[in-house]
């Protein structure tokens, strides 16, 4: 009866403040104080002052050392570090690319900005035909794009290895794509391969288009093919937010001896049909001897594992019809 007639005066008295929390068993008032109303305002004038005592002493009694100390301690664990740029970049390009691709297949390519995270699958058969180099410029989310995937995974059972890069769309201003480029093609030409095909999404046809076109020269010792760091060119036109204009075309339709295959995707928009009349007229008023358009229902997600659909056997037919090397240096 004590304890609780004690517990409720208390807390009505302390409620205001909520600052502290004083144990029963500190507070011992003989019963009486709660049964003389005669006397009531002397017991409330007593135990406000034995209240008043046992808060001072409560209250002396904690060090405020440590609360100041941790303060402190958080402010200078939240304080901004300043960002590791590169290793920024690394795990942005560590989730881009395809999830399910085996460990073995990941390369890393280290410029002079970032290290990015490539995946090269090697032949899974006798005949070893060329590299089809692929990159990407991924928005955010980064995603890797089903129709590439399904080249990236089923090319390499028909003789064709493949290397899948994608590049951040945020980084294409800062020369990211040639130096991307170089040390893809080194890494390549270091494992023996030289019989290389490009392949670009319309985003970076350009900026690659201005690495690797002035490098091509025609070969003397073989008017079939031509001397430079890749034989044909594929070129999807997956983001149709970024169309290209005739000048980028022209630029990029630069070199008359380049196979070119030309790939849209259904839907067939006004704007999309209007821009393969325009790459059209463009390949042939540059010229280009080996240029080939094709539109292809986009694939599905659930179609990953077909190694027979009809997108791979044309792009297939292309490589091997164009760019089919039956020797690497």
């Amino acid at each position: 009866m004590q304890s609780t007639k004690l517990t409720i005066f208390a807390n009505l008295f302390l409620a205001p403040a909520k600052l502290f929390v004083i144990p029963e068993k500190l507070l011992v008032i003989p019963e009486k104080f709660f049964v003389i109303p005669a006397k009531a305002g002397i017991q409330l004038l007593i135990l406000t002052f034995i209240c008043s005592l046992t808060l001072s002493t409560t209250y002396a009694q904690t060090d405020p050392a440590p609360e100041t100390k941790t303060e402190e301690a958080t402010v200078e664990d939240t304080k901004p570090q300043e960002p590791d740029k590169k290793q920024a970049a690394k795990d942005i390009s560590s989730t881009q690319l395809i999830a399910d691709a085996k460990h073995r297949e990941g390369v890393w390519l280290d410029t002079s900005q970032v290290e990015w995270l490539a995946f090269y699958k090697v032949t899974e058969s006798k005949e070893n035909k060329g590299v089809l180099l692929m990159i990407h410029a991924s928005e955010k989310p980064q995603r890797w794009p089903a129709v590439l995937e399904l080249l990236r995974r089923h090319l390499p059972l028909f003789g064709w290895e493949t290397f899948a890069l994608a590049i951040p769309a945020e980084r294409l201003q800062e020369n990211t794509t040639a130096e991307t480029l170089t040390a893809a093609i080194d890494y390549l030409h270091q494992q023996g391969k030289f019989n290389l095909v490009f392949l670009s999404d319309n985003r970076l046809l350009h900026p690659a288009a201005q690495h690797l076109l002035p490098q091509i020269k025609p070969n003397p010792n073989d008017p079939k093919t031509i001397d430079g760091p890749l034989q044909a060119l594929v070129l999807l036109n997956i983001q149709a937010q970024y169309p290209l204009t005739q000048e980028l075309l022209e630029a990029s339709f630069a070199s008359s001896e380049l196979p070119v295959l030309d790939v849209f995707f259904n839907p067939p928009f006004v704007t999309q049909e209007q821009d393969q009349r325009l790459h059209k007229t463009t390949a042939a008023r540059k010229k280009l001897t080996h240029y080939r358009q094709h539109t292809f229902s986009y694939p599905e997600e659930n179609t990953l594992d077909e190694n027979q659909q009809f997108w791979i056997s044309t792009v297939r037919g292309f490589l091997d019809k164009e760019a089919k090397g039956s020797e690497l240096k």
